[in-house]
C-alpha cells in the first residue's frame, strides 16, 4: 500500500492531525507501525499539504512585510515589492532612483541623471564640506537639461 492517492481513514487522520508538530518522517513511521501500513513519505506530504492546509515548502519561511534582515552588513526591509535596502526607504527612493549620502551620512534619493553628474564630479571622494554644494549643482544641471529637452 502506498502512493499519493491513498486516503487516510479516521484513526490515521486523527493521528496525523494530533502529531502535525512532528516531522513528516516521524508521523509516517508512527502510522506505518501502528496500522501495519507501508505508506510512502510523498503521499503523506501531499495529503498534509492539500487536505490539512499545510503550507507549501516555499512559503514555510516567508517573512511578514516590515521584517528586517542583515546581509553583508546591509539592512534590508521586506516590502510588497520584495527586500529593499533600508536606506532606500528612509530616503524615499522610487524604483529607478539612486541613493547617495549627504555630508552628515543621511541617505538622499537622486535621479539617474543626478547620479551621473555626481559621479563625474567625484562626489564619492569629495570632502565633507563640499558635498552639499556638489549635490545642489548636480540637481540644477539635471533640471536645466530637462527644461531644454
Amino acid at each position: 500500500m502506498g502512493g499519493y492517492n491513498k486516503k487516510y481513514d479516521g484513526e490515521e487522520l486523527e493521528m496525523i492531525k494530533s502529531n502535525l508538530h512532528l516531522p513528516t518522517k516521524k508521523i509516517l513511521h508512527m502510522i506505518n507501525q501502528e496500522f501495519g501500513n507501508d505508506r510512502k513519505i510523498g503521499g503523506l506530504k501531499k495529503f498534509i499539504s492539500t487536505t490539512l492546509g499545510g503550507k507549501p515548502w516555499h512559503r514555510v519561511n516567508e517573512k511578514p512585510i516590515g521584517s528586517t534582515r542583515v546581509t553583508r552588513g546591509r539592512v534590508f526591509v521586506k516590502t510588497e515589492d520584495g527586500w529593499i535596502k533600508k536606506d532606500r526607504i528612509i530616503a524615499g527612493a522610487k524604483k529607478g532612483e539612486y541613493v547617495c549620502y549627504d555630508q552628515d551620512g543621511k541617505p538622499i534619493a537622486i535621479t539617474p541623471g543626478e547620479h551621473f553628474r555626481l559621479n563625474k564630479m567625484g562626489y564619492k571622494d569629495a570632502e565633507k564640506e563640499v558635498k552639499q554644494s556638489m549635490l545642489l549643482v548636480a540637481k540644477v544641471q539635471q533640471k536645466a537639461l530637462e527644461l531644454i529637452r
